[in-house]
């Protein structure tokens, strides 16, 4: 204030004014505008009197630093903002509204907001919006607009009107916000909702909702519609063997190939796991079904190359038709995974349509699979023992343990039943470890009354993977007082095809306590060279297919049977011929240098109580014995 009176009185101002603070009464403080002239001066020029006022500014002031706030926030606000005159035309943007749109400011102003349209909005869209704003004075929604190079971007768009104290409308206010990178998210989140990652077919909830569309037409054009339910075969030994992210890898490329089998109308989905589902619409009868679910098996035949390694697979297929089987999407998914079941069960690599009687099968195998859980508590598991028989040492050296079950009823229920059921249920490790525990006892008790054999016991994979079969081997060795030598242990390709490191290792440690191993069903498929290189066998069993293909005098299996038996001798192991039933096979057997024999043409299986005396008779004489 001083030095602006000092410029006034030097003449270099033409009026004093200045604005300044002032203390009131009440405490508060004020501003006050203060406007002053001279009106006399002396000979010297001496001002000698000044006349002014003072003005209270203190709302001006306040409004003036609202203002100024405003346009701060106007101007770097992250939302974009758009202020439009009554008549549309704009009057000014901010600085978001150019890192949006790529329009500056000299470029729209003037201009009607209409240059932004993105053309995906009809008429009736901003009708709508003008009715609102009229109604309402405000209108929110998601529009689509276009940048200044033409790109199209989704916006948030809040429309407020202005008006003045008379109430006319004076201006519109836009504030809007790109939202490209939220509908992105959004897009993403309903994608995962709906989609597998893995193979990135839609999921089972995608697919129900697809169902549902593909069922109301079917009925509407009296159309069938098949459900297909696919599970790939052995994929849990390839991933117990080769590494999840090689079956994750294995599951992709099913998938493509799967793709590749449909038409466009079709449905496909991966449920989890290795299993996939398939709705194929728009049939007239069952022949469309048939060539689609060939040329799926078909398109397996070829091997996957996945970092050099060949893997083989194959799917079973169990199939149900709407109307015929069911009308809702539970109904036929559940007829399907019966079939396929059936299909699996029946052999792998096919399929089977679903029929009335798979009902039945499915049911047994629910109710069996009940009354295993409280079998082994009841009492109604038991073992019979078939014996084997060196025919180059005229003696029996062994006998394998089969395990039997007889309910409450009196049925005896086939092992080819309850022994899946069992492995499938997990009850198969406590089972395996009543069996170990069993066969030990009973085998020591025949080692007291002088009769000396060694015991083969089937181990399941399950019990490798769930279990601790070192454990249940101690265990059972240990209660019984049986010497480890005259315990064989008997492994079928497929269960050490689970996890070939880890059996191998199991082995190992089951070998220091001097147990024995076999392995079963030689010449199935499965490599057992691998394991023979690893792990100490001392027995290798013939698989009975090819004992029995020696009485239909078929050379290949016979060529293969020799050449096991040449293997044998050649690593010093045992050879033991399964399956032995007619004296053809057993003669040509003995021609072919087999020197180990089982089968019913020696001896049926027998009860722990049969066993004894029949085993006497044939160490004496073994072809007396089979047929007396």
């Amino acid at each position: 204030m001083e030095k602006t009176y000092r410029s006034y009185v030097a003449g270099e101002l033409p009026e004093f004014r200045g604005e300044f603070r002032q203390a009131c009464a009440d405490g508060s403080w004020k501003w006050i505008l203060s406007v002053g002239n001279i009106v006399e001066r002396n000979e010297q020029g001496v001002p000698l009197r000044m006349l002014g006022m003072h003005t209270d500014i203190d709302y001006l002031k306040q409004t003036e630093e609202c203002l100024r706030l405003l346009a701060k926030v106007f101007e770097n606000s992250g939302e974009s903002i758009m202020v439009c005159d009554a008549a549309n035309n704009i009057v000014d943007v901010n600085r978001s509204f150019t890192q949006v749109t790529g329009y500056l400011p000299e470029e729209v102003i003037g201009k009607n907001p209409r240059l932004l349209a993105s053309g995906r909005h009809d008429a009736a869209f901003y009708q709508q919006m003008k009715q609102t704003l009229k109604e309402k004075g405000y209108w929110q929604g998601e529009i689509w607009n276009r940048r200044k190079n033409g790109e199209l971007y989704p916006e948030l768009l809040g429309i407020s009107t202005a008006c003045d104290a008379q109430g006319r409308l004076t201006h519109y206010i836009a504030v809007f916000s790109d939202i490209t990178e939220r509908k992105a998210i959004e897009a993403r989140f309903q994608y995962l909702a709906h989609h597998d990652l893995l193979t990135h077919l839609p999921n089972r909830i995608l697919l129900r909702d697809r169902f549902e569309q593909a069922i109301a037409h079917a009925a509407r054009s009296n159309s069938l519609l098949a459900l297909l339910f696919l599970d790939l075969d052995h994929f849990k030994q390839i991933n117990d063997t080769m590494g999840h992210d090689i079956g994750d890898r294995l599951l992709q490329g099913v998938a493509e190939r799967l793709v590749k089998c449909l038409r466009e109308v079709d449905i496909i989905c991966r449920q989890g796991g290795d299993e996939f589902i398939i709705v194929l619409t728009g049939l007239k009868d069952n022949g469309t079904v048939i060539q689609i679910t060939q040329k799926i098996l078909l398109q397996l035949n070829d091997p996957f190359d996945i970092d050099g390694i060949q893997i083989h697979a194959s799917f079973s297929i169990g199939i149900s038709l709407y109307p015929k089987d069911s009308m809702s999407f539970e109904g036929l998914l559940n007829k399907a995974d019966t079939a396929m079941y059936i299909a699996k069960k029946q052999g792998r690599n096919t399929f089977r349509f679903f029929s009335c009687a798979m009902n039945t099968v499915s049911a047994e195998r629910m109710n069996l699979g009940k009354s295993l859980v409280h079998a082994l508590e009841k009492g109604e598991l038991s073992l019979d023992y078939q014996p084997q028989y060196s025919i180059k040492h005229h003696q029996l050296i062994g006998a394998e343990a089969l395990l039997r079950w007889t309910n409450s009823t009196g049925e005896q229920i086939p092992p080819a039943k309850f022994i899946p059921i069992a492995e499938d249920s997990g009850l198969i490790v406590p089972i395996g470890d009543w069996v170990l525990h069993e066969v030990c006892r009973q085998n020591r008790k025949w080692h007291d009354a002088g009769l000396k054999l060694t015991i083969n016991v089937n181990v399941s994979s399950v019990q490798f993977k769930q279990g601790d079969i070192v454990k249940s081997v101690s265990s059972a060795l240990a209660s019984s007082g049986l010497e480890p030598r005259y315990l064989e242990l008997e492994l079928t390709g497929a269960t050490m095809m689970v996890d070939i490191e880890a059996v191998a290792k199991t082995m190992i440690e089951l070998g220091k306590l001097g147990v024995k191993f076999a392995i079963n069903d030689v010449g199935d498929g499965y490599s057992f060279l691998s394991y023979v290189k690893r792990c100490t066998v001392d027995k290798l069993k013939i698989d009975p297919l090819f004992v029995n293909a020696l009485s239909q005098k078929r050379q290949k299996p016979k060529a293969i049977v020799q050449a096991i038996i040449q293997l044998g001798r050649t690593l010093n192991i045992q050879v033991v011929a399964e399956g032995v039933e007619t004296v053809s096979q057993f003669d040509q057997l003995m021609q072919l240098g087999c020197e180990n024999m089982q089968g019913y043409y020696l001896s049926h299986p027998l009860s722990a109580a049969e066993f004894e005396p029949k085993a006497m008779t044939l160490a004496a004489s073994p072809a007396l014995a089979v047929r007396k």
